[in-house]
C-alpha cells in the first residue's frame, strides 16, 4: 500500500540513498537473474563510526580502571574524555530511523515492514539477551521469579549493559510508521523537526523528574524524540545531504560549540559549579543531534584513505560487532591477559585493538555461518527463494 500523494523527486548527486536506491538496482536487464543487492557505502561508513566510538567509549571506561588504577568518575580529564566520545547511541539512533523512514517513504508496506523489523532487530536481541542472561546467571529457570527476572531483562534490555539500545530500537521500529501516517507522506522540514524535537525532549525530561520517575529512562524511547525526529525528518527527504550541505560549516560550529557546552557542564560536578540533570541533558541532545546531522552530510566524502576501508569493512557487521563485544571485553579482561597488556609500553591502545580485532573478526565468522546469518535475519528461513522467471518463447 502506497501512501498517496507522496511524490519523492530522484535523488541528485551527493545525497545519501539508501541500498533500494542504487539505480543499478532499479533495472534487470536478464530476468531469470536477481540484482545483486548494492551497498551504500556512506551508510556502512556511518556505522563504523558509531560502532567504533561504542568500543572505544566503553574500552575507555574499562580501560582507566585496568591501566590507570582509576575510575573516569574519579578524575575531571578523564572524565571529560569519556564525556566528548559519549555520543554513539543517539547517532546510531538518528541513522536507524533515517533508514527506516526512507524505506517507509518508498512503500508504505506494513506488513513487509513488520517481518523486516522482526528478523533484523528482534531476534538478534533475543537470542543475544538469552545467551547474556544465561552467562551471568547460569541456567536459573527454577522458580516463576527466574522466569520474571528474565521478562523484566527483556523489557528494559538488562541481560546486559549495551543491550537497552536494541530495546529503544525496537520502540523506534513501533513509531516511525505510526509517526508517518500521521502526516500523510509528507515531508518533514529539518529545522522545524529540529525545534519541536528539543522542545519535546526538554518536556520529557521534567516530566521524568516530576511524574514518570522511570527507573532506566535510557531504555525508553522518548528519551530520544530528537533523534528520532529528526531520523524521520532527514529520512523523508530524499534531498536532505544537499540541503545540509549548504550549512555544513554553521552544523561544524554548532555541534563543536555543543560538545563544549555538555563537556563543561558534565565536568563541572569537579569544579564545584555542578551542571543540573536538565543543562547536562539538554546539551547532550542538542550536541548529538547536530553531530549527526554534520556526519549524515560529510559520510559521502569523509573520511577518506585507509579511515574510510575501517569504517566501511567494520560498519557493514557492526550489528555482530555490537552484540559481542561486551563478551569479549570480559575474555580479554582476565588477570593473565591484563597483566601482559600492563607490560606493553601503551597498554590500553593494545586493549582496545584487541577488542576491536577480535570483535571484527567474530562477527565476520559469525555472519558466514548458516546459525549466524539466521540470528542476523539474513539465514534461509528468511530468504525465501523467489520463482525464476519464465521466458517468453
Amino acid at each position: 500500500m502506497a501512501i498517496k500523494g507522496l511524490a519523492l523527486r530522484a535523488p541528485t548527486r551527493g545525497t545519501i540513498l539508501s541500498t533500494q536506491d542504487d539505480p543499478r538496482n532499479m533495472t534487470n536487464p536478464d530476468p531469470s537473474q536477481t540484482p545483486k543487492v548494492q551497498r551504500n557505502e556512506a551508510i556502512d561508513v556511518l556505522k563504523g563510526i558509531g560502532i567504533t566510538f561504542v568500543l572505544l567509549n566503553h574500552c575507555f571506561a574499562r580501560g582507566s580502571r585496568k591501566f590507570l588504577g582509576m575510575s573516569v568518575e574519579d578524575d575531571p580529564i578523564l572524565y571529560a574524555i569519556n564525556r566528548a566520545i559519549h555520543f554513539a547511541v543517539p547517532v546510531f539512533l538518528f541513522i536507524s530511523c533515517a533508514l527506516l523512514a526512507r524505506s517507509l517513504a518508498k512503500r508504505f508496506d506494513i506488513g513487509k515492514y513488520a517481518k523486516s523489523r522482526a528478523r533484523k532487530t528482534l531476534v538478534p536481541y533475543l537470542v543475544a539477551s538469552l545467551l547474556y542472561f544465561l552467562w551471568a546467571n547460569g541456567n536459573p529457570f527454577t522458580t516463576a521469579w527466574d522466569w520474571q527476572r528474565l521478562g523484566v531483562n527483556l523489557l528494559t534490555g538488562k541481560s546486559s549493559f549495551h543491550l537497552y539500545f536494541t530495546v529503544v530500537l525496537l520502540q523506534a521500529g513501533v513509531a516511525i510508521p505510526f509517526l508517518i501516517s500521521l502526516s500523510n507522506g509528507k515531508k518533514w522540514s529539518i529545522p522545524v523537526a529540529f525545534g519541536a524535537g528539543i522542545a519535546a525532549q526538554l518536556a520529557v525530561y521534567a516530566a521524568q523528574r516530576a511524574f514518570f520517575g522511570w527507573q532506566n529512562p535510557g531504555s525508553v524511547l522518548l528519551w530520544y524524540i530528537l533523534p528520532l525526529v529528526l531520523g524521520i525528518a532527514v529520512g523523508m527527504d530524499t534531498e536532505s545531504t544537499v540541503k545540509l550541505r549548504k550549512y555544513l560549516p554553521h552544523l561544524g560550529v554548532a555541534t563543536l560549540a555543543g560538545l563544549l557546552v555538555y563537556v563543561w557542564v558534565s565536568v563541572g560536578k569537579f569544579f564545584e559549579h555542578p551542571g543540573t540533570s536538565d543543562q547536562i541533558n539538554g546539551s547532550y541532545a542538542i550536541f548529538t543531534a547536530t553531530l549527526s546531522l554534520f556526519l549524515w552530510t560529510i559520510a559521502q566524502e569523509w573520511p577518506k584513505g585507509i579511515a574510510r576501508q575501517y569504517f566501511n569493512a567494520i560498519g557493514k557487521v557492526s550489528l555482530p560487532v555490537f552484540l559481542v563485544h561486551p563478551f569479549v571485553m570480559s575474555l580479554a579482561g582476565g588477570p593473565r591477559l591484563t597483566n601482559i597488556f600492563l607490560a606493553i609500553p601503551g597498554g590500553w591502545i593494545f586493549y582496545f585493538l584487541t577488542i576491536v580485532s577480535v570483535s571484527y573478526g567474530f562477527a565476520v565468522a559469525f555472519s558466514k555461518l548458516g546459525v549466524g546469518r539466521w540470528v542476523l535475519g539474513q539465514g534461509p528461513l528468511f530468504n525465501r527463494m523467489k520463482p525464476a522467471a519464465v521466458k517468453a518463447g
